[in-house]
């Protein structure tokens, strides 16, 4: 039993909450208000999609609310009962394709988050797919009909497929099959055995016997020559790795005693030419040479840093001449706006101007606090008129009384208290006046002393300024006679390098540094010289002692040749030995397992034989059987139809709708009052065919989802008459309830409101304004609750 359902951004439906209860529930609405996207929503909750969906008639992200907004994502929450257990169904959509599903039973977690695990868990839960929820359960909106659109052979196969018949018809044509694969293989067996009979012969077994004999002796022999030689070659091997190793060797030193040779006459020769460039040289070691370099090279880089030295310091004098230019260029330009006065008359104006401004500031705060006190008496006085214009006030309100103590006056009283009271007025108002006008001449006056004020400050900040340009235009004199002078000391210093006398020093030095480099050059080969033919002398001794007979050698490797190409023929013959027993002995199993084949094959065929006779018995239990189930479904399909079928159609020319098999196809047909059963489709006008629709559809659901007892119907009076509406809400509301526990009707009709038992939902939407469904739930009349 489905309990409650909620609905969020799921088509027109924002935020919707609906619960059910066992019996009828009824959702009444206008075209579009939302009530089949309620039943859709079921659907997609339970098996993950819906009749449009399924059909591509719809994208899943279309399910999303479009109007008045656009929704990212939309949820799903089912609430359902079975078997005793509480289940809740949660699924989201998601404009990105991240869709998500879980499924709870008693506030345990099932499955989840992947889509597909929680749809088999509830197909697991149900025992139901979502085909036969579908074609059984669901009649969504003008689908009540859908068996009725189907040819009779069509009609066959859809009943077949949700009775469960066509698993029986699939188990049965695959039975067929492996009966005709049965027969067909042992009548190939048989044939292939008769062909393999021809080709054997025990003749043949000992023969190749005999054969595979001689071949392994001879294999055996040459095994053992080949054994042999591979001895004696070993030790030839060894003597080959000794000549070699002599031969590597005789090669390298030849080849350095070469080497060796060349570089020695190479440096005789330079020898020759240095002695010859020098002309003799005063250093006797290559370290008294070395070091006589070392002082030549510090003279130069000394005789090098005193020119770089006296170049940076004209350059520094270049720069502070141009300081000077500088610093005069901008004492010049500060000097046009300096004032004319000195520095001590611009100090003594300074002080003149702070003295003025202290008396100023005194001044304006004796000013303020004068305004303040005039300030205070205007509040005073102006708060005495009023008291007096009051006095005045009461005495002309009173009459004859006193206007403090209510006492009894006379006439003269009155007058005297009245003239008393105005004079007093009059004074106030004088006074008043006379604070008024000195208040604003204080005021005028302390206007007067602030503009004083902010101009003596100006005349202040002008003398500051004046003071920093004259200090700048002294520092800059100062800075102009300071550069002036380092610029004269620093070219006199530069004037005392003479660049004539260290060119001339410099090539001096750089004469003395080549000789001493070619005499240290000469030192250098001359050693190595020495070395080079002391190396000869001791590589002609090794190449000598070594020993070394190139025709021996050349002898050896010969017979080395001869033995391997002895030993490539030996096992060249063992190789086709082996291979010669090998194809031998492959004959040999061949005919062995022939012999062993036609001994066993005959009685394999005697059992594919005896298995194919008893898959055909299998076959024509599986025929059998299946005619029999679907006589028995049929027969309580039937029963079912004609249960509901009085209680729903409400006229006396047709007293029972059935379906029949003919000729293997299933035939619709109603019973007339003459007892003769005719054809639906051929006779019925579309109202009648819907009545036999529905009792098809709840008699179909009856039978095949029993356990589940769930109808949804969604608008089932589709070309129904009034008088045929009404006996479908009695059957909803008095007799389907005793046998299905519950139901739902989605209906545009406001009559099907008298069909429900449990709850019923009128669903309003504004659609000129692009408005959400609005379910509201109404409580059924009292006067409903008992059909009469």
């Amino acid at each position: 039993m489905i309990t409650c359902i909620e609905l969020e951004n799921w088509k027109t439906h924002h935020k919707t909450r609906m619960e059910f209860g066992p019996g009828t529930n009824v959702l009444i609405g206008v075209l579009g208000s939302g009530k089949s996207s309620v039943m859709d929503a079921i659907c997609f909750a339970l098996f993950g999609t819906f009749p449009a969906l399924q059909g591509r008639e719809v994208a899943l992200k279309e399910v999303l609310t479009r109007k008045p907004f656009k929704a990212e994502s939309a949820r799903i929450k089912l609430e359902f009962e079975y078997e005793k257990k509480q289940y809740l169904v949660e699924r989201v959509i998601k404009a990105n394709g991240t869709n998500e599903a879980k499924v709870w039973e008693n506030q345990r977690l099932l499955a989840g988050p992947k889509v597909q695990e929680v749809n088999a868990r509830i197909q697991s839960i149900l025992e139901m797919n979502y085909d036969l929820f579908a074609r059984a359960v669901y009649a969504e909106q003008n689908q009540v009909d859908y068996f009725l659109k189907l040819n009779p052979g069509q009609r066959k196969a859809k009943f077949d497929e949700l009775l469960g018949l066509d698993k029986y018809e699939e188990v049965r044509s695959n039975s067929v099959n492996v009966q005709n694969r049965l027969k067909k293989e042992a009548e190939e067996k048989r044939k292939w055995l008769e062909d393999l009979s021809t080709q054997f012969n025990v003749n043949d077994l000992t023969e190749l016997h005999e054969r595979l004999a001689r071949k392994e002796k001879q294999a055996l022999d040459v095994q053992s020559d080949l054994e042999r030689l591979k001895a004696e070659d070993a030790k030839l091997q060894e003597t080959l790795r000794a000549l070699n190793a002599i031969e590597k060797e005789y090669s390298r030193l030849k080849e350095e005693l070469h080497r060796t040779r060349g570089r020695r006459e190479s440096l005789e020769d330079r020898v020759k030419e240095l002695e010859k460039n020098l002309a003799g040289h005063p250093f006797q070691t290559e370290q008294e040479a070395r070091h006589a370099q070392e002082e030549l090279e510090r003279q130069r880089k000394e005789l090098e840093d005193q020119r770089l030295k006296a170049q940076k310091t004209a350059l520094e004098a270049q720069s502070f001449r141009e300081r000077a230019h500088d610093a005069r260029k901008q004492a010049g330009v500060r000097a046009k706006s300096m004032p004319a006065q000195s520095k001590e008359e611009l100090q003594e104006q300074k002080n003149l101007i702070a003295k003025a401004l202290e008396e100023l500031e005194k001044e304006r705060s004796t000013g303020k606090q004068e305004f303040q006190h005039a300030s205070k008496e205007e509040s005073a006085l102006n708060e005495k008129i009023e008291i007096m214009k009051e006095r005045v006030e009461k005495l002309d309100e009173t009459g004859p009384q006193c206007p403090v103590c209510s006492k009894p006056l006379k006439e003269k009283e009155i007058h005297e208290l009245k003239k008393t009271a105005e004079k007093e007025l009059e004074d106030a108002r004088h006074g008043h006046q006379a604070i008024k006008k000195r208040a604003r001449a204080l005021e005028e006056k302390l206007e007067n002393l602030e503009a004083t004020l902010e101009r003596k400050k100006g005349e202040q900040l002008d003398l500051k300024a004046a003071g920093r340009t004259l200090e700048e235009v002294e520092e800059l004199k100062k800075r102009v006679l300071d550069c002036e002078e380092k610029a004269q000391n620093l070219e006199a210093r530069a004037k005392e390098w003479n660049e004539n006398a260290w060119k001339g020093t410099r090539e001096k030095i750089e004469k003395d540094l080549e000789r001493i480099r070619m005499a240290v050059e000469l030192i250098g080969i001359q050693k190595e010289a020495g070395q080079c033919g002391q190396r000869v002398h001791e590589l002609a001794f090794k190449l000598e002692a070594l020993a070394y007979n190139e025709e021996e050698a050349t002898r050896t490797r010969a017979h080395a040749a001869r033995m391997n190409a002895q030993h490539a023929a030996l096992e060249k013959e063992l190789l086709g030995l082996k291979e010669n027993a090998r194809e031998t002995r492959q004959a040999l199993e061949r005919l062995q397992k022939i012999q062993a084949q036609l001994e066993g094959e005959g009685q394999r065929i005697q059992r594919l034989e005896n298995s194919a006779q008893k898959m055909g018995f299998f076959v024509n239990a599986l025929k059998e059987t299946q005619i029999q189930l679907r006589e028995t479904m049929l027969t309580a399909i039937n029963q079912g139809m004609e249960n509901l079928w009085p209680h729903l159609y409400p006229y006396e020319d047709y007293t029972c709708a059935r379906i029949q098999i003919e000729e293997g196809n299933y035939e619709v047909k109603v019973r007339e009052r003459s007892g003769e059963w005719v054809r639906a489709e051929g006779i019925l006008s579309g109202g009648e065919r819907s009545a036999v629709a529905l009792t098809l559809r709840m008699a179909i659901a009856l039978v095949l989802t029993r356990q589940l007892s769930w109808i949804i119907l969604d608008e089932p009076t589709h070309n129904l008459d009034v008088k045929t509406v009404d006996r479908l809400s009695r059957l909803m509301k008095t007799h389907l309830p005793g046998l299905v526990e519950q139901i739902f009707i989605i209906t545009h009709n406001p009559e099907v409101e008298k069909a429900a038992t449990s709850t019923l939902y009128v669903l309003q939407r504004d659609k000129n304004v692009d408005g959400l469904t609005k379910p509201e739930k109404r409580e059924i009349p009292i006067e409903m609750r008992e059909m009469e």
